[in-house]
């Protein structure tokens, strides 16, 4: 074969052809809910906003490790850890059809959600169904130059970023769950009415004896515990940490003991604080991954209950 001086043969290059989407492939479905309560579809044109590529903070948590250091010794031992606040970047592409004032309205319209003393939810349902969100104020962003009149061509491009103080993302609804001790039941001719038999019986197995709850999130979680009447004191509690509650409940009083360390108190249905009153406030997470006995103590004559609400954390919200 004949040689050309200065003349180069390469292969033909190899263009990439993406495979065929499966029409059984679902998409990720992400909204903002603004704290003045519109919400804004990030993942469809319906709200005349659409997210754009490079997308940050929908992934794993930031973490800082807090190490001991010897002075005598190699390396060092690792302590604990803490996550960090979560950064959110969203690259936008803001819309709108219609006139030029249709724009200038929409644009100050969403810009309204943007407030650094106010908060709102980023929401991502997945594919399997699964509902996440995380809490998240407007940190900075919307300063980008602007190439083209937006009021004239009727759009406009954004980065806005946001930040999460709880880093982790959180189920958009909690897992709640029940426990009572079951009415009594009356023999050799018993009832609650004195004067017809002996005025006593036995109870059904006590639902409170066998109490578990299971975490399927990432990391600890810390329940709200209900204590609803009649009855009269009860005691909730995890791994021996003991939360007393000898307080008296008549029908309808409730009293709801939140174990977030951000909050700690107990409030009754009508907004009295009543953590003061309580005998013994020991915080017990629950742990992630496993079923875990709860420690369940009501006292009373039967109709009271005790209710565990539980809102699982997880590190990723994609995942």
């Amino acid at each position: 074969m004949p040689v050309v001086p200065g003349i180069v043969f390469v292969a033909r290059p190899q263009i990439y052809q993406p495979p065929p989407i499966d029409v059984g492939r679902v998409r990720y479905i992400l909204w903002w809910e603004a704290w003045d309560g519109s919400n804004w579809s990030l993942t469809d044109e319906t709200s005349g906003l659409v997210l754009m590529r490079d997308v940050r903070g929908l992934g794993g948590i930031s973490i800082e490790h807090h190490r001991d250091e010897h002075e005598s010794l190699p390396g060092s031992r690792w302590r604990d850890y803490r996550a960090l606040n979560r950064e959110i970047y969203l690259p936008i592409h803001l819309f709108a059809d219609g006139d030029s004032a249709a724009w200038v309205e929409h644009n100050r319209r969403f810009w309204k959600t943007m407030r650094a003393g106010k908060t709102g939810w980023l929401h991502i349902i997945h594919p399997d169904g699964q509902h996440r969100r995380i809490q998240a104020r407007y940190d900075k962003g919307g300063e980008e130059a602007m190439n083209l009149d937006p009021a004239f061509f009727g759009w406009a491009r954004y980065g806005i970023y946001l930040t999460a103080e709880q880093p982790y993302w959180e189920a958009a609804a909690p897992i709640s769950d029940t426990w009572r001790s079951p009415d009594p039941v009356y023999f050799f001719g018993g009832t609650s009415t004195p004067g017809n038999g002996p005025p006593f019986g036995i109870s059904d197995e006590q639902s409170t004896d066998s109490a578990t709850i299971t975490n399927p999130g990432d990391v600890e979680a810390w329940p709200k515990w209900i204590y609803r009447g009649p009855a009269d004191s009860a005691s909730v509690g995890v791994g021996g940490e003991i939360v007393e509650i000898p307080i008296e409940l008549l029908e309808g009083q409730s009293i709801t003991i939140d174990l977030n360390p951000y909050e700690q108190s107990a409030i009754r249905e009508n907004g009295e604080d009543v953590t003061d009153d309580l005998g013994t406030f020991d915080f017990s997470p629950i742990p992630a991954g496993e079923e875990v006995p709860l420690e369940i103590t009501l006292v009373g004559s039967g109709g009271g209950s005790i209710e565990l609400q539980l809102t699982p954390l997880y590190e990723w919200g994609l995942s």
